[in-house]
């Protein structure tokens, strides 16, 4: 019976209980659409609560995914704020579905779902969004696959029972609904038709305003509780009825974006497995591969449909003949408990070609139904052991390196450093890790010097050069130092390595070896060399700024005589004593330097006027002149000067030096202890000692030398008993040169050995001859130089063996000797005038009175004679003092049993005075010139 003829029956029965019936109906609808809207407030939107959370747990999990392929920091931030807001928002929503009706079954899962949440929040999401932050990607990639999945699988199954339990719930309390309103319409079609009229609004009210609405709830709850949620719902009123509608819309609106959500999810999923660089593969339990990821096709050379199905075992080598690599992949499927498992080990790998490869492995687990799954991630680290083995050999040099290594942060904070840098500075690791590399600065660069650093590793990232560092007892060292920026791959500098080795010692030679080329040892004043240099720059600056350079050569007069007299110790304390004159003599900007022996030379630059070069050539004089205090010696020296300038002179550095060298020696024929300037006309006399002594070469083969005659008298008798042999050089085209042009041109060229063997022989042929047809007694003195008597020079044997063939005794020559001679004091010097001596040859010391006439000659060499200089000759009178001084020297000679000649008598006078002092010979003037042989025989000789 269907509820409108029940309705009927009833309401013929019950006219009498209309209103009651219709109060009762009235109330039993109340209650009926009450229920609805408890089923609305209290089920759909929790069941709608559940939606949002399941759908901000699944963002968070492709956030986490998402920012582990991000591209850059900034996106990782972005993608870590956005799984911190949507936790938030997720608690929030939480709190507000606790607030709502819960069964007690409910409030079990919603105890569980809350302990998987917290979970899922504080191990996963949070732990993976801090390694985030620290831009630690591979921990977070850790955290996703170990902790993230496996949470994520236990919330989704937690929020999914109890959304199911919800959904159930809804059902159950929409059906006991509607069964009371099957009960209030059966009550409501007996009014209607006991009340007619009343009752067919009433139904047609029904029918329009909830019976046809509730149908269609009935039938979309059906629908979304067997999974169509592809209706639509239209909601045409906003009574209780309609709100409910609404509330289903939400609800199933809310349940298919989280569906698209999940598949988006999936597709994500497959998106990442398909571009990570490692290689996937799911396994079931029993190890068959069922999915293979593009990257792990690329590394094991398989295709995913060649694998599946297959063991996991084919990817992996065997080890020897028998067992499997992977052993421990059965302990991971033997229990999930496995300590082994989600760890990764490093094993060997097998390809398609059979080659074999380094690889790690790591094995998770994953939710696959009723069925454990697993996850294999491989990783070929051929490339990686590659670099650890090149790591391993750089830190085998960065340990090893004599060369110091400092790395530095871009705060030039010291991080690290390796075994040299302790070895060079003495700063140990506990020293100086994390101090700024300013601890090694020594204060003695200024700004300029690092900000030129600064600008080069700015610019190009790189800087080398010397530097002077300092070591942990504050010692100072040079260094060589380079300097490298380390780039990210941004580009960004992210570290600064310096390499620098100590270099002071190798400075030090250096500083040694340039002082050695550079400066005199003894003096410390520049060489030779330094001096070229120091001239070069002082001419290109006065090409600039058209002022003169005055170049001075200055010569010690007298030196020898020292270094003879007091020894070389003596000697060099001289020099260091005339250098460190010299210095106070000039500006600090003028060059001293010592060309060698007692030879300096002065540069002064920037010269106006060359006038007041006179000044300072007269202060040099003085200073040289002053007495030397040399420990408890003192000893008198003067100095010869040459000075020359530039470019008046020359412009030539060679030619400037060959003027002031002629320059010097004019001063020192001038007298010495005076200086000279070079003229034209010393530059035309060195010209002709040039062209002098390229012809005096031929001279002697050209038969161009006489010997001139000039005899010595013995005063007493006025009888010729000597002579002395003077050569003479007849040039072909000059005439008659003067002997005291051409004799120093023959000491120098050292052609002054052939001519003095050719003077000796000559005369003593001609001596032989006087001696036979003269006088028996006559003897020939015969000039020597101190060249002549050189250790490659053996005078005595020559001349000895030359007066054997001819005859004549030792006693018919006299060798003329000067003082300068016996200053050498040489061994060659004493033995050749001993030998002299031994043969019967006398000795003549000729010029006595110009030098220092020591008296310790006269003793240590056996003299015969003394030739009284003409200096002393000349100018001899009565009463005067070279009266007096000749009368000295003749008393001391006679006393050393010495016989005495005076030269340079020119006139009667100097005679009779010399006679009366006792000189025992005359040569001069008075008596005869310098004749040759066949004017010599004319002469008055003994009868």
């Amino acid at each position: 019976m269907t509820i409108k003829w029940r309705l009927i029956y009833i309401l013929s029965f019950l006219v009498v209980f209309l209103l009651g019936v219709e109060i009762l109906g009235l109330f039993g609808m109340s209650n009926a659409i009450g229920g609805l809207k408890t089923v609305y407030h209290d089920r759909a939107i929790p069941l709608k609560q559940m939606a949002d959370i399941e759908s901000l747990l699944l963002q968070n999990r492709l956030a986490i995914t998402s920012a582990l392929l991000a591209p850059t920091p900034e996106a990782i931030q972005n993608k870590t704020a956005a799984v911190e807001r949507d936790i938030e928002e997720m608690t929030r929503i939480w709190q507000d579905y606790l607030k709502t009706y819960l069964t007690p079954e409910e409030e079990s899962l919603a105890a569980k779902f809350s302990e998987d949440r917290d979970e899922f929040i504080t191990e996963g999401i949070q732990a993976a969004v801090k390694a985030l932050r620290a831009n630690e990607t591979e921990d977070a990639y850790r955290i996703l696959m170990e902790k993230i999945h496996p949470l994520y699988q236990s919330v989704d199954t937690s929020i999914k029972a109890l959304f199911k339990l919800q959904v159930d719930e809804v059902k159950r309390e929409y059906d006991g609904q509607q069964d009371r309103y099957e009960t209030i319409l059966d009550i409501l079609v007996i009014s209607v038709v006991v009340a007619l009229a009343l009752a067919v609004l009433i139904s047609i009210m029904l029918r329009d305003s909830v019976f046809q609405p509730l149908e269609k709830v009935v039938k979309i709850s059906r629908d979304i509780a067997a999974g169509n949620f592809l209706q639509k719902i239209e909601v045409q009123s906003k009574d209780e009825v309609g709100q409910l509608m609404q509330a289903l819309k939400e609800m199933r609106d809310s349940l298919v974006d989280t569906i698209d959500q999940v598949r988006d999810s999936e597709a994500h999923t497959r998106a990442l497995l398909s571009n990570l660089i490692d290689g996937v593969a799911s396994i079931d339990e029993q190890g068959l591969i069922k999915s293979f990821n593009p990257a792990a096709e690329h590394i094991f050379g398989y295709l995913e449909r060649e694998v599946i199905g297959q063991n996991i075992n084919l990817l992996l080598a065997r080890q020897g003949s028998g067992g499997q690599n992977a052993d421990h992949l059965s302990n991971y499927l033997a229990t999930i408990k496995s300590p082994a498992l989600g760890r990764t080990h490093e094993v060997t790998g097998i390809r398609k070609n059979g080659t074999s490869f380094p690889m790690d492995l790591a094995i998770v687990e994953i939710h696959g139904g009723n069925h454990r799954m697993y996850v294999a991630i491989f990783r070929d680290i051929t490339e990686q052991m590659l670099a650890q083995e090149s790591m391993r050999l750089a830190a085998m040099v960065y340990e090893n390196t004599t060369e110091a290594i400092m790395v530095a942060d871009t705060n030039d904070n010291i991080i690290s450093i390796n075994p040299a840098f302790t070895r060079v500075t003495g700063y140990t690791p506990d020293d100086i890790m994390g101090k700024n590399i300013n601890v090694l600065n020594t204060g003695l660069h200024n700004a300029a010097f690092f900000e030129a650093i600064q600008t080069s590793l700015r610019t190009t990232g790189y800087w080398e050069g010397e530097m002077t560092g300092r070591r942990k007892d504050m010692q100072t060292f040079v260094e060589w130092r380079k300097v490298n920026a380390i780039y990210d791959k941004d580009g960004r500098i992210t570290r600064w390595v310096a390499l620098f080795s100590d270099i002071t010692k190798r400075k030090e030679a250096d500083v040694l070896i340039w002082q050695q080329a550079n400066f005199d040892t003894l003096t410390g004043l520049p060489n030779r060399h330094m001096f070229r240099n120091r001239l070069e720059q002082e001419i290109r600056k006065t090409n600039r700024s058209g002022s003169s350079i005055a170049l001075i050569l200055l010569d010690l007069d007298c030196f020898k005589e020292v270094n003879d007299i007091y020894g070389h110790k003596i000697g060099d304390l001289l020099l260091k004593d005339a250098a460190q004159r010299l210095n106070r003599c000039v500006r600090e900007i003028d060059t001293v330097a010592r060309l060698g022996g007692d030879e300096f030379i002065l540069i002064l630059g920037g010269v106006n006027n060359p006038i007041s070069i006179n000044r300072v050539v007269r202060d040099i004089l003085r200073k040289m002149a002053d007495p030397f205090q040399l420990g408890d010696e003192v000893a008198y020296v003067s100095a010869s000067i040459g000075i020359t300038f530039y470019p008046q002179d020359a412009d030539d550095m060679e030619v400037l030096l060959s003027n002031a060298d002629q320059a010097m020696y004019a001063a020192k024929n001038q007298g010495r202890n005076c200086f000279s300037y070079f003229t034209r006309a010393l530059q035309e006399a060195a010209q002709t000692r040039m062209r002098l002594a390229s012809d005096l070469r031929g001279a002697l083969a050209g038969g161009q030398f006489q010997l001139y005659y000039q005899p010595i008298v013995n005063l007493a008798s006025g009888y010729i008993h000597k002579a002395e042999a003077l050569v003479r050089w007849h040039h072909p085209k000059l005439g008659l040169v003067n002997p005291a042009v051409f004799i120093s041109i023959a000491e120098e060229t050292r052609m002054i050995v052939d001519i003095g063997d050719w003077v000796f022989r000559t005369a003593m042929q001609q001596t032989k001859n006087w001696r036979t047809l003269h006088c028996a007694e006559f003897q020939m003195s015969v000039n020597t130089s101190p060249v002549q008597f050189r250790k490659d020079v053996d005078l005595h044997k020559i001349w000895s063996e030359f007066l054997q063939e001819l005859e004549l005794p030792g006693q018919s020559v006299a060798i003329e000797i000067t003082e300068g001679l016996l200053m050498d004091a040489s061994t060659a010097v004493t033995l050749q005038l001993l030998a002299f001596k031994n043969a019967g040859i006398q000795v003549s010391m000729d010029d006595f009175g110009t030098g220092y006439s020591s008296l310790g000659y006269l003793k240590r060499f056996d003299i015969d004679y003394l030739k009284i200089d003409q200096s002393f000759v000349r100018s001899l009178a009565p009463d005067s003092n070279d009266l007096a001084l000749c009368e000295a020297i003749i008393v001391m000679a006679h006393k050393l049993d010495l016989k005495v000649i005076a030269e340079g008598v020119e006139t009667a006078d100097q005679r009779d005075l010399l006679t009366l002092a006792g000189c025992d010979y005359g040569q001069g003037n008075l008596f005869s010139k310098p004749v040759p042989a066949d004017e010599f025989e004319k002469l008055h000789w003994p009868t």
